[in-house]
């Protein structure tokens, strides 16, 4: 498939060097807001303090993507895996892209404090289903948004976040989802004067056709959003009052959103093309034929249309990187993060870390609304050179 090969080819680049974060679990959690995993295991998150002493009060908040559970059943085979329960965590993970401690690499927020939560309830953080679902003797709990009010509590306590002055919020793929939907939420709960924004990272899954013409994925995503209850945000759940699977899409949620944005989004989203599209073939290979290629191009178009008709490429103060690469999560690996071949437009000196600096210094500077830059990739692949090989 498109995403696997992207994937071992990523491998192959060279990254900066990197640092730990370790594994904090959340057991009284279970207790008091009943935050658990598919299996019923605690949530948790890693860790990694700030390094500079100027840098206490400023926290990078992430949430791990890892796809959805489909149905009951599959939400049981989730259960013992990583992505559904705490069991098998490691004690520590390494960083890389935007969570990299490397000054050099990552000169805004390398030194910050990183809390990483880990993902475990299969509905992108907002499972909230009260009583557990009984599957064939399986217990499987939907507590995803207990697990992420959680996060915020325990850090509030335990790591000072209830004095931050800065705060952003990121996500990754299904993490990426999950920082459309929990956005203005997570600002909901920071001190009233932080200086707060967002950076969601390829989340903007389309509601669109695959190439049978079947809503495959838009049909898969409102089944688990109706088993497990799903939460989202609150004015895109009052908009939906009786389609609120809806607001566990980007493009239904984003134009509730208040908080600023930082958008990340290929518009050749290279699991989506697999997953969504269900694409079975790879341009750069040239195993496609001309319907494939013309199905492949087509989502390029469709992408850009659907970031437009939900308002992300006119809002103001709004910054945005779209390129025209067969990518995914970029923020979250070096290669993609900091790579002076990876840029949009192609060889203009602009790489993705240049585009997060430059809207996180505006936001912390007020300047936003009059200085956000959206740098998108309007032209078809391979028009990117930088990228187009992968």
């Amino acid at each position: 498939m498109l995403s696997a090969t992207l994937f071992t080819l990523a491998v192959l680049a060279v990254g900066a060097e990197s640092s730990e974060l370790s594994l904090t679990l959340m057991p009284d959690a279970v207790n008091t807001l009943n935050a658990r995993c598919l299996d019923g295991t605690p949530g948790g998150y890693y860790w990694r303090p700030a390094s500079n002493p100027n840098d206490a009060t400023k926290f990078l908040l992430v949430l791990n993507g890892g796809g959805w559970c489909y149905s009951a059943e599959d939400c049981v085979s989730r259960s013992h895996t990583d992505l559904g329960s705490s069991k098998g965590w490691k004690q520590t993970i390494s960083d890389d892209g935007i969570t990299n401690s490397d000054p050099n690499f990552n000169p805004t927020f390398s030194t910050w404090s990183v809390a990483y939560l880990y993902y475990c309830d299969g509905a992108s953080y907002g499972g909230n289903l009260s009583q557990p679902l009984d599957v064939n003797g399986t217990q499987l709990h939907f507590r995803g948004f207990a697990i992420l009010n959680a996060f915020i509590q325990h850090l509030q306590q335990h790591r000072s976040l209830n004095s931050a002055t800065h705060v952003v919020l990121s996500g990754h793929s299904a993490g990426g989802l999950g920082t459309y939907m929990h956005t203005d939420h997570v600002r909901s709960l920071l001190p009233a004067n932080v200086i707060y924004g967002a950076v969601p990272d390829a989340g903007f899954f389309l509601d669109t056709p695959n190439v049978h013409g079947q809503y495959y994925y838009t049909d898969r995503i409102e089944t688990i959003a109706n088993i497990s209850q799903v939460v989202s945000d609150k004015d895109c759940m009052a908009a939906y009052p009786t389609d609120t699977w809806r607001c566990m899409m980007a493009e239904f949620v984003f134009p509730h959103i208040t908080s600023s944005l930082h958008v990340i989004q290929s518009s050749y989203d290279a699991w989506q093309l697999s997953n969504v599209l269900q694409l079975d073939c790879v341009p750069s290979q040239k195993n496609c034929s001309s319907t494939d290629i013309e199905a492949f191009q087509g989502f390029h178009a469709t992408m850009l249309l659907h970031l437009n008709r939900s308002g992300v490429l006119d809002r103001p103060g709004l910054a945005m990187w779209s390129d025209a690469c067969v990518a995914h999560s970029q923020a979250y690996y070096g290669h993609y993060f900091n790579n002076t071949r990876w840029m949009v437009p192609s060889g203009r000196g602009l790489t993705l870390v240049d585009s997060i600096d430059t809207w996180y210094n505006s936001l912390a500077a007020g300047t936003l609304n009059s200085t956000a830059v959206k740098r998108i990739d309007t032209c078809e692949w391979p028009c990117n050179d930088g990228c187009h090989t992968y």
